[in-house]
């Protein structure tokens, strides 16, 4: 009789054990998602590691171009080309909530031109529009950056994304030709104001060091 209650009692404690248990994934669970943000339209694929960890694949683009655009007061087209991939490691704390670390290939780049049709000011100096021929910069960004960032994503098959974070890009890289008919003792002085104006250039842009990432999309778990 006694034998016969102590298997009973393993058998039901071998059943019961199973459903106490956290569900084990049989295998990596794969993704896609799509969402639009301030690094442009992205497609991501991911991949889960863990029951909190997922690894996510990323691609964005996008391009504007504005006109008559003042920086350090002087008048340019700019077409900003914004192009970048990543690769992000998701933990999920609790629900939806997840943090997120990675490195960005950071290909955006900021290009300006300008052909003074009025009188412009290159550090102390002021120039007539007959003094200057054609201003072309071109601004770049550091190669590989690092990505922080926190987000709201569900864990079902379909989900909404919302993301928040920041691209350490560090300080732009600030290209800039201006030509000129000025000779002699006043072009020597031309382009030394030149020089300044690129340094005014990397000073209006510094808040770029610090590029804001926030984006708003879909996951489809399949």
């Amino acid at each position: 009789m006694m034998m016969r209650l102590r298997l009973s009692s393993l058998l039901v404690l071998a059943l019961a054990l199973p459903a106490s248990l956290p569900a084990q994934s049989a295998g990596p669970r794969f993704g896609v998602g799509l969402s639009a943000g301030s690094l442009g339209l992205s497609g991501e694929v991911l991949v889960g590691l863990a029951s909190r960890i997922e690894a996510r694949g990323q691609m964005n683009y996008w391009k504007i171009t504005l006109t008559d655009k003042t920086i350090s007061d002087v008048t340019y087209d700019v077409e900003a080309k914004w192009t970048s991939g990543a690769l992000l490691l998701d933990l999920y704390l609790a629900g939806p909530v997840r943090v997120t670390g990675g490195g960005v290939w950071n290909g955006n780049r900021l290009t300006v031109d300008a052909d003074p049709t009025v009188s412009v000011s290159f550090g102390d100096t002021t120039y007539t529009a007959t003094d200057i021929g054609t201003i072309n910069g071109k601004i770049d960004f550091r190669r590989i950056s690092p990505y922080l960032g926190i987000g709201f994503a569900g864990r079902g098959r379909v989900s909404p994304v919302f993301q928040l974070g920041v691209v350490l890009q560090g300080t732009p890289q600030v290209s800039y030709t201006a030509t000129t008919n000025l000779t002699g003792a006043a072009r020597t002085r031309f382009e030394q104001e030149v020089q300044s104006e690129v340094a005014a250039i990397e000073d209006d842009l510094g808040f770029f060091k610090f590029y804001p990432h926030v984006s708003l999309g879909l996951t489809i778990r399949l």
